[in-house]
């Protein structure tokens, strides 16, 4: 499918904007996993003019502090402070975290062609988002958006609970609680290729299965009516001169020279020079293989296996996992062969343990062909 193929159907789903429902599509899940895949997502992340806020990451329904997952950067002959380590936000997935990622229009010509058509045909701007979240956890806390939303499965799967019914009319960005009326509402699985639109104020939460789960939302906001009123007093001041006169600030001067002294003094501090390290062995790619039907697993580090009670103990150089007698005894074949095949894919909580394992750079998984 062409990506001008992919965009009128995603501006059909914008019927339900004038109905203010609920509307479903869908398209080939290729289509909308060449989008956005866990192997472009680590691109993106190590692109070096990615910085924070554009990416963030959220644990447990709350902001992760940037510092955890920025670090300083060279760009031209300048440093940044706020770059996006990549290894560090992927190894934030791996405890449970969300990743957001702002403007992919920016960073990719397929979604900036969506959104353009988008903007050009509602007349609003449309600007796309996507949403990263690890096996098994929830992406963020019921809430609901202050913009119509088009939400596009890329990868892996997420389970939807949408309740058009308890929708806000006067729409805003906030948290919503998971009410009575909200827990009867019927989910939905989306996978990849899976779309639906949502509009302002409709409360919403969504939760992975047992795959890495990756979507876009396209989100589109409407003229409100202080909008309007801007437009109106705008209008209205350019046509009347004394309205746009300056108003004196009082008595009080800030002290400018004061000022500008102290950013003298800081500008010409001299700044320690930094080597930047170059960036290996993301992850995304082995997270990526975990759910093909043949793989290939390395083990690229030596752990130290102890027998217990209930299951094993895996002591690596920087943590140690404990894990039940089934999936212990998997690793410890991983362990004593360096590497394993699987033929006919990976059990759920052996996947969940690999996925933790690649995130922490001691195994990595590779895909094999279906003979």
């Amino acid at each position: 499918m062409k990506i001008s193929d992919l965009s009128a159907q995603i501006v059909a789903l914008a019927a339900g904007r004038g109905a203010e429902r609920f509307t479903a599509g869908s398209v080939p899940p290729e289509t909308a996993s060449s989008l956005l895949s866990p192997e472009r997502l680590g691109d993106l992340l190590a692109h070096p003019l990615v910085r924070y806020p554009q990416v963030r990451v959220a644990s447990s329904g709350k902001p992760v502090p940037s510092s955890e997952y920025v670090e300083s950067r060279r760009i031209g002959t300048q440093w940044i402070q706020d770059g996006i380590d990549a290894r560090c936000v992927a190894r934030w997935l791996t405890r449970g975290a969300t990743i957001t990622l702002d403007s992919l229009e920016y960073l990719s010509d397929p979604i900036r062609e969506i959104c353009g058509h988008l903007s050009d045909e509602l007349g609003m701007q449309a600007t796309a988002t996507a949403y990263v979240t690890p096996p098994g956890r929830q992406g963020l806390s019921p809430h609901t958006d202050e913009e119509d939303v088009f939400v596009l499965q890329t990868f892996g799967t997420k389970r939807w609970t949408v309740d058009n019914d308890q929708r806000q009319e006067i729409a805003t960005a906030s948290g919503f609680p998971f009410n009575e009326q909200m827990k009867q509402v019927r989910p939905r699985v989306l996978s990849a290729g899976n779309m639906f639109f949502m509009p302002a104020g409709t409360p919403h939460v969504a939760t992975t299965q047992e795959n890495l789960s990756i979507h876009i939302t396209f989100s589109v906001e409407r003229p409100r009516v202080r909008h309007i009123l801007d437009d109106a007093v705008n209008r209205v001041v350019s046509d009347i001169p004394d309205l746009r006169k300056l108003q004196s600030w009082g008595t009080e001067q800030p002290d400018v020279s004061a000022f500008l002294g102290a950013l003298e003094l800081e500008l010409t501090k001299p700044q320690p020079y930094k080597v930047p390290h170059v960036l290996h062995h993301l992850p995304f790619t082995s997270w990526a293989n975990l759910y093909n039907e043949r793989n290939r697993i390395r083990l690229k580090e030596d752990a130290t296996v102890t027998k217990t009670e209930d299951g094993f103990s895996f002591s690596f150089e920087e943590f140690t996992v404990k894990v039940n007698s089934a999936v212990g005894t998997q690793l410890e074949r991983l362990e004593l062969e360096r590497w394993v095949t699987f033929s006919s894919g990976i059990d759920n909580e052996l996947k969940e343990v690999l996925f933790h394992l690649a995130g922490r750079n001691v195994v990595e998984v590779g895909a094999l062909t279906s003979k």
